[in-house]
């Protein structure tokens, strides 16, 4: 009987053992790809930027945890070998950059296994602080924004112009008229959109919300948008917000840019 019960264990045990190794998933063949591209606030695409790719499920075996790939001279980057099916957090830097904020990151989440996906929306970085706390630009490392004597403020990425026509409150009739009659420096200016606006906005950047050169006295900026017949659009600084509201409205501020 003692002699039937140690077979019939050796017996259990192997099979136990074989089970296990016929089962045990080849993590190392299970691929899948991810693409995409990285660019400036006027869509063109930074060269050289270093992008981390972590996995965020830390269960999954090891191989699979980190990847680095850069971006080429068009901005575009790719990844072959992520884990399927999975989670990866997308971390961003480049050589020419020293920032003090937090790291700029992307959620994104493969596909099946032998597939590429591809990030349609391209990822647009052009709010990029370095030790001073001011913004620079994203494909030369350089200040952003730089004010003259006579305060023209020059856009060194959107290669535009910036100038603060008024630090009183008016309306918005008035401020389209201030700007077009506007001659500092030769003129030709306008007001700005919204969209332009937005792009100075970075939370907790000096006391509006704002680069140092474009602080104001006030919390909101009229933008050259009309609504109707009656409104106007503008932007609070000081809550990162659009809105809409009467252009009688006289405590808006003007900010003025070209071309």
């Amino acid at each position: 009987m003692r002699r039937n019960q140690k077979v019939l264990y050796k017996s259990v045990f192997v099979i136990i053992i074989l089970l296990s190794l016929t089962t045990t998933p080849v993590y190392s063949d299970l691929k899948s790809g991810l693409t995409g591209k990285v660019v400036d606030g006027n869509d063109k695409g930074i060269e050289g930027v270093t992008i981390k790719a972590t996995l965020s499920n830390k269960i999954i075996t090891q191989g699979y945890d980190s990847f680095t790939t850069t971006t080429d001279v068009d901005g575009k980057f790719s990844f072959t070998n992520l884990f399927p099916f999975s989670s990866y957090q997308l971390e961003f830097w480049h050589k020419k950059w020293s920032r003090k904020e937090k790291e700029i990151t992307v959620s994104v989440t493969t596909p099946p296994h032998g597939e590429t996906f591809e990030i349609e929306q391209s990822i647009i970085i052009e709010k990029i602080l370095n030790e001073k706390s001011e913004i620079i630009n994203p494909q030369t490392g350089g200040k952003r924004f730089i004010k003259s004597i006579n305060g023209i403020i020059s856009d060194s990425l959107r290669g535009i112009q910036w100038y603060i026509a008024s630090n009183d409150g008016m309306d918005w009739n008035r401020a389209n008229q201030m700007v077009i009659e506007l001659t500092t420096a030769g003129g030709g200016w306008r007001m700005p959109s919204l969209k332009e606006l937005k792009s100075l906005y970075v939370q907790g950047l000096g006391s509006k919300n704002l680069p140092s050169p474009f602080q104001f006295n006030g919390t909101w900026v009229w933008t050259k948008e009309a609504v109707g017949s009656s409104d106007a659009r503008g932007f609070l600084f000081n809550e990162g917000k659009a809105f809409t509201g009467l252009r009688s409205n006289n405590r808006g501020r003007v900010f003025a840019v070209r071309p």
